[in-house]
């Protein structure tokens, strides 16, 4: 049995990767201190510092998480007409990391007024520490003509 291991503040240094850079993809490390990609020579000479924690990524590719800011709904649900939108929600963010998406904006397709009220309160914005093993919901994006209830949308806009 494995116990998580806290990094924070730690220097990893992940090796035999391959990253895209330059449209190109290349054999390279990368260093990283709480989520952020560092510059090994600055640790090297400036900091006097090694990795704390090295990781061999096995040739795998380390690329950052697509962000789809137009989604209908995917795996059979969709965001306009599911009967239970939290489960759809949650079943679609799940999955979609496996495909790269790490974060998205929930679809809502040009529709009756009262289906903007039933689904829109029952889309939330979720954190990067809610959505650990799933994609982010980011916001909603909405389809239609939105002249009629306007006003509505925006009240519930400005919750998110």
């Amino acid at each position: 049995h494995t116990h998580p291991i806290d990094v924070s503040n730690l220097i990893l240094q992940l090796t035999n990767c391959r990253i895209v850079r330059d449209n190109k993809l290349i054999k390279e490390d990368l260093w990283i201190r709480d989520g952020v990609i560092l510059d090994p020579l600055k640790i090297f000479y400036e900091e006097k510092k090694q990795a704390d924690l090295q990781i061999d990524c096995e040739n795998l590719i380390i690329a950052p998480g697509l962000i789809d800011v137009q989604l209908n709904g995917a795996f059979g649900r969709d965001f306009s007409n599911d009967p239970d939108i939290t489960d759809c929600l949650k079943t679609v963010s799940e999955k979609l990391l496996q495909f790269g998406v790490t974060a998205y904006c929930p679809t809502i397709i040009s529709s009756e007024p009262s289906v903007y009220k039933e689904v829109l309160p029952k889309i939330k914005k979720t954190t990067n520490k809610e959505s650990e093993q799933s994609a982010q919901v980011l916001g909603v994006h909405l389809e239609g003509k939105f002249y009629i209830h306007k006003i509505y949308i925006f009240l519930y806009l400005k919750q998110l």
